[in-house]
């Protein structure tokens, strides 16, 4: 009945995983996640103001090697940026999108 609407099943079952995978972090650690997150974003916005047009909102997690490399030059700390790319790197897998940049 679902793939009549053009749902596919697999997508919601999917993002039943994924909400799962949030819901067991701790609240602590949701706030982190977000805030590690949400500075990828606001590097991603400085990117795309930078030179508009280079990384659309819709390309957020569609992350390089160069990419990551420049955004993680910006952390002081070796262990928080090293937090930092392991958050980025979740929210990739878990929108299904490559982290060959790791």
């Amino acid at each position: 009945m679902l793939s009549e609407h053009g749902v596919d099943i697999r997508h919601i079952l999917a993002s039943l995983g994924d909400q799962q995978v949030l819901e067991a972090l701790e609240t602590d650690s949701k706030i982190s996640y977000q805030s590690r997150v949400n500075s990828w974003i606001n590097f991603c916005v400085m990117l795309d103001e930078l030179t508009p047009g280079s990384k659309p909102p819709e390309s957020n997690l569609d992350v390089t090697e160069a990419e990551a490399m420049m955004w993680l030059t910006l952390i002081v700390s070796f262990q928080t940026a090293a937090s930092y790319k392991s958050q980025l790197k979740l929210a990739c897998v878990m929108a299904h999108k490559s982290v060959a940049w790791d």
